[in-house]
């Protein structure tokens, strides 16, 4: 399930959630907190990065979408001879650090 899915889903059992506490409201013992008379609204917290952190995400997602371009462009050939070189060395790495 992509993340696009889970807050979609997040989303709607929130709703439902609300919608039930919202239409039986008179005739529970107990309303959550998050019921108010005057709002509809559900407070969910959420964090903003700074002005340095955003331009430091923007340089990442510059990057990562640089390495996507130059690895779409390999051959087939080409990309499974990256592998083969990856996974050799990942292979001696663990027999060193076994030894």
């Amino acid at each position: 399930m992509g993340d696009k899915d889970k807050a979609k889903k997040a989303r709607d059992t929130l709703s439902s959630i609300y919608a039930f506490y919202s239409h039986n409201r008179n005739s529970l013992e107990r309303v959550p907190s998050f019921m108010s008379q005057s709002s509809g609204d559900i407070p969910i917290a959420v964090q903003v990065p700074s002005e340095e952190q955003t331009e430091q995400l923007k340089k990442e997602l510059r990057e990562m979408m640089q390495a996507k371009e130059a690895i779409d462009g390999l051959s087939d050939r080409d990309r499974q001879i990256m592998l083969q070189v990856a996974n050799a060395s990942t292979i001696k790495r663990r027999k060193k650090k076994g030894n």
